[in-house]
């Protein structure tokens, strides 16, 4: 995967969460369920830990407005709409 993200210069998370996307859609393979700890314990930090190594104060600063504003989205979303806002 990594030659893949090398060659299409994205970053290599991107290229893993994209192959599995479409490894989802082939037909023919067996639906399987992950427990949603699984995710937040194993898979969340590699694809977290990339992200910071490709990041940098400068860029976390010149996107500081859109880091907010998803960050009010998200939180506010419907599917938080239990949750105060």
């Amino acid at each position: 995967m990594t030659s893949v993200a090398t060659r299409f210069a994205l970053p290599a998370p991107i290229v893993l969460v994209v192959a599995g996307l479409a490894v989802s859609f082939v037909p023919g393979i067996p639906g399987s369920e992950v427990d949603p700890e699984v995710v937040l314990d194993l898979l969340l930090p590699p694809l977290l830990d990339g992200a910071a190594f490709e990041s940098s104060a400068v860029a976390i600063r010149q996107l500081q407005r859109a880091i907010i504003q998803l960050a009010v989205v998200w939180s506010c979303s419907p599917r938080s709409a239990s949750r105060s806002c």
